[in-house]
């Protein structure tokens, strides 16, 4: 085995690139009821070959991936008894 070529279980062969994002909206319609929306993006490659850091390649790689996108809702009021 070759010391200085690197393998798949090392960090020095392995080429991740990650984007992750939250967005939060709140509105209170009246004192109680709440609407949340919320929402998340992320965006994540892996490639088992190393590569020197070139940031605005690895930036642009970043953002040509398909996003994993949610959506998530959520509405509370109170309620008098």
């Amino acid at each position: 085995m070759d010391c200085n070529k690197p393998y798949a279980g090392s960090p020095s062969g392995v080429n991740l690139s990650e984007f992750r994002s939250n967005t939060v909206l709140r509105w209170e319609h009246r004192p109680g009821s709440l609407l949340f929306l919320a929402r998340q993006q992320g965006r994540s490659a892996y490639g088992p070959q190393s590569s020197e850091f070139d940031f605005p390649r690895d930036v642009y790689r970043v953002f040509d991936l398909h996003p994993n996108n949610t959506l998530l809702v959520k509405a509370s009021s109170w309620i008098s008894l």
